[in-house]
């Protein structure tokens, strides 16, 4: 498809062509009833799988929850340790930031250090205070620790409606983390938050706003499977060269478009 793309005169080149007009003429759309991002955080197993609580909460949302795409950084992560041409790809805690301002909320289970260490650095930003949703064991919601009197209070104080706090009696140590405990208990309050959808009315996108070269939102990435949809399948390099007929040649796609596919695959929309 490579060879086509670039030919003068095919009929893949022409459709892109028109493909790449049509986008800089701000046609593309954006329906209004379109699914949340749900970045989930919290402990991985020893053999390196999400928790138990974790694999427990996505099951729940396939099953419960269709209006959301649950997603790992794990896995966005692992896409771009994939790039061997580019070894200085971004650091976890900045791949973290990113997905922080794509997802409309964030849940994190707090059962491990890093847990933790997430709701420390999320609450630490105002923004993203409202987005939280915090599952934590019953025993702590009284306890005067540096979590509630630091993070957590942080959150409480911005506004009444900042946050979101489910508590229910976690099993504790290692074992907690490899099986299964009660978490199904917070699973109606956690229904009752990402059930509802705020009610939005189609928009029509700006070419800028998708360029993935600049942007990496919930636009960039639906445009991206778009293209993948309409053309796949497609290879890396294939796609890169569809991004330059349509944005230009002035920016670099590579790893700006893996962070892309990685959010595609953690929400299991597309495969490689």
């Amino acid at each position: 498809m490579l060879t086509q793309l670039k030919k003068v005169g095919t009929e893949v080149h022409r459709a892109t062509n028109l493909f790449a007009t049509y986008v800089g003429k701000n046609k593309v759309k954006c329906p209004g009833d379109v699914k949340k991002f749900i970045f989930l955080c919290g402990a991985n197993k020893n053999n390196g799988e999400p928790s138990a609580r974790r694999i427990e909460l996505i099951d729940f949302s396939e099953k419960h929850l269709s209006n959301c795409h649950f997603f790992l950084a794990e896995l966005v992560f692992k896409e771009l340790s994939k790039d061997e041409e580019d070894s200085s790809s971004d650091n976890l805690l900045d791949i973290e930031a990113d997905l922080s301002k794509l997802a409309d909320h964030i849940i994190i289970v707090l059962e491990s250090f890093s847990s933790f260490t997430e709701l420390g650095a999320f609450a630490y930003s105002k923004q993203l205070r409202k987005k939280l949703i915090i599952i934590n064991n019953t025993k702590f919601i009284n306890e005067k620790s540096f979590i509630n009197m630091g993070p957590i209070k942080a959150i409480t104080q911005q506004s009444q409606q900042s946050g979101y706090f489910l508590h229910y009696k976690m099993a504790e140590g290692n074992e907690s983390i490899e099986r299964s405990d009660g978490i199904g208990q917070i699973f109606n309050p956690l229904y009752d938050i990402l059930s509802r959808n705020d009610r939005a009315i189609a928009r029509t996108l700006k070419k800028e706003d998708l360029d993935p070269s600049n942007n990496f939102n919930k636009d960039s990435v639906r445009f991206i499977h778009d293209i993948i949809l309409a053309c796949g399948p497609l290879k890396l390099n294939e796609l890169i060269e569809i991004a330059i007929k349509i944005f230009g040649k002035d920016s670099f796609y590579r790893k700006e478009l893996l962070k892309h596919l990685g959010i595609l695959m953690a929400i299991k929309i597309i495969s490689c």
